[in-house]
Order: C-alpha cells, then sequence, then structure tokens
C-alpha cells in the first residue's frame, strides 16, 4: 500500500530539559529510492564514523543513531542527550555530501557490511527470538526475506 504523503515542514518541540535530543529524517521512496538489503549498510557505516566523529566525539552529544526502516523507506538520524542542536542539525545535513565524497578500501567495505548484517540478524536469547518471530509473522516477514536482505 502506497503510503500518504505529509505536507513538509520544519518542526521543534520544547521540552524543560537542559540537553537537545535533536532528529531528522527523510522519506527516501518519495525521493525515487527503494531501500534494500545493501542498503543498510550505510546507517551502520554513518553511525560509526561520521557521525560518531562529528556530533558524539567532537559535539558533545551523549549518543547518535541512524535507522533504516526497509517497509517505509524512511532513514532517520538522531542525537540524545545533545548541547549543539544547530551543529547537529549540520552534521546531519553534510551526511549526503560526506557518502557522495567516500571512497572505501575493501576490508573497510566488509567490515561495514559484516556491521550491518550483525545489527539486520543479531544474537538473541530465547525470548527475543520468539518475540522477533512474532513481529516477523505479523508483518510477513519470511525467512526467504530476510535471506534476500542479508543476499543484497
Amino acid at each position: 500500500a502506497e503510503l500518504p504523503l505529509l505536507p513538509r515542514r520544519n518542526e521543534c518541540f520544547v521540552a524543560a530539559s537542559e540537553v537537545n535530543h535533536v532528529g531528522k529524517g527523510v522519506w527516501l521512496a518519495g525521493l525515487g529510492h527503494t531501500p534494500n538489503g545493501s542498503s543498510l549498510v550505510v546507517p551502520k557505516f554513518l553511525r560509526s564514523t561520521f557521525l560518531w566523529d562529528h556530533v558524539r566525539v567532537s559535539g558533545g552529544a551523549y549518543g547518535v543513531g541512524t535507522t533504516l526502516n526497509l517497509f517505509s523507506g524512511t532513514f532517520t538520524a538522531f542525537s540524545y542527550r545533545d548541547p549543539n542542536l544547530t551543529r547537529t542539525l549540520d552534521a546531519f545535513n553534510e551526511m549526503a555530501g560526506f557518502l557522495c565524497k567516500l571512497s572505501l578500501d575493501k576490508d573497510t567495505l566488509t567490515r561495514a557490511i559484516v556491521g550491518a548484517i550483525g545489527d539486520f540478524e543479531p544474537h538473541q536469547l530465547a525470548d527475543a527470538k520468539g518475540f522477533n518471530s512474532l513481529l516477523w509473522y505479523l508483518n510477513g516477514v519470511t525467512d526467504e526475506y530476510r535471506a534476500a536482505r542479508r543476499a543484497e
């Protein structure tokens, strides 16, 4: 089913807190890109390199993360306990330029792929396996679908 487009707008939620939680997202399908299994390498790589260096280390945020939802086609970047809202948003805006200029050697690319697969298929205890199996079943995610994403 096609998701309805929401109106484009900038939003800010104000809360009584000494630090910010900053996020930015994009609906990739709206830009003509349908994410697949190989796309999962990008958020993991951004999180552990560019965003770690620019938002966590030099920006002072307590943490930084990314998500890519293969079903909805949405990509998000976020920080938490972040003292530098503007700097973090600037870093989020610079992610695409970083990726466009990026050149990886084979070993670095292999590590990024292995890391992405580890996020996609993490080690789980029995209760988590049961819960995730239920979620996969309810969402129509088959073993074949998961194998295809890994292979991509």
